[in-house]
């Protein structure tokens, strides 16, 4: 993978174990090879190259608007296969202690969905992971991810907000389980959203996951066996970006769709991504 113009790394704030992006350069779409697509997710994460990983299609572009870093994701209409945008990071931990295996991961940022923008049947928004970080159908016990999701009836486009984790709790199901909240994302306003999670305790349903939009909570699943593996000794600690339709590769849009994000910030209590 190519792109036409390299990210040069943003300026990081780090303090307080948090990683936020306080400035970035622009970028235009086009192909993304592997030094770029580090770069990318440097520029979310402010972690250096050995320490994310990040993949897109080509399908990002990094604009300046009023003094901020807006990241677009363009989504084309009927894309075969679906294109998608991911990094990992891990959150930074106090180095000094023994990063507790009850720990939190928590990641906030800005969300933008004009309002010609195809819901589709749905598709996955950031959220946070530990261990081996299972997803896309994955039948992995050691590791979680609880990352969101947006599910949509493609009959009157109404786009609802669900948090969506691995593993599951049904036995012999590799797909995650979604546990839905009520709130509609609005079209052409920007909110905040904040999503925090603990993997618990090993074997027992104690882990958690909370989701926050503008301040106020609309999920908060507290029963979650997210240990059910054979390895104890990871956390919660892994912040996910993914901006992708799926599901399935038929839960592409109809007409084409630009997602927009910014502010993101990743830490380890919620008082340190602003809540």
């Amino acid at each position: 993978m190519r792109i036409k113009k390299l990210l040069a790394l943003a300026s990081i704030m780090f303090a307080n174990n948090v990683y936020a992006n306080a400035s970035c350069q622009e970028i235009t779409y086009g192909a993304v090879d592997d030094a770029a697509a580090s770069r990318f997710c440097a520029t979310l994460s402010g972690a250096d190259d050995t320490d994310c990983k990040a993949g897109t299609q080509g399908n990002v572009r990094i604009v300046t608007h009023d003094d901020e870093c807006i990241i677009e994701v363009r989504h084309e209409e009927k894309d075969q296969p679906i294109k998608y945008v991911t990094a990992e990071w891990s959150i930074p931990q106090n180095v000094s202690e023994k990063i507790p295996e009850n720990g939190e991961a928590w990641i906030s940022y800005q969300l933008f969905f004009p309002e010609k923008s195809d819901a589709g049947k749905g598709g996955k928004l950031p959220g946070v992971a530990g261990g081996s970080t299972p997803s896309g159908g994955k039948d992995d016990l050691d590791g979680m991810t609880a990352r969101l999701m947006w599910r949509s009836d493609e009959n009157d486009q109404d786009a609802v907000l669900a948090g969506y984790v691995y593993p599951s709790r049904k036995a012999g199901q590799t797909w995650g389980d979604y546990y839905y909240s009520e709130y509609i994302i609005p079209r052409d306003q920007w909110i905040t959203v904040t999503v925090g999670a603990s993997a618990g305790t090993p074997l027992q349903e104690d882990g958690w996951l909370k989701v926050y939009v503008d301040g106020k909570v609309i999920i908060a699943q507290m029963d979650i066996p997210f240990k059910q593996g054979d390895k104890h000794d990871w956390s919660a600690n892994v912040a996910m970006f993914n901006n992708f339709y799926g599901g399935g590769s038929d839960w592409g849009p109809e007409r084409g769709s630009v997602i927009k994000f910014k502010n993101v910030i990743s830490g380890t209590t919620r008082e340190s991504v602003g809540l």
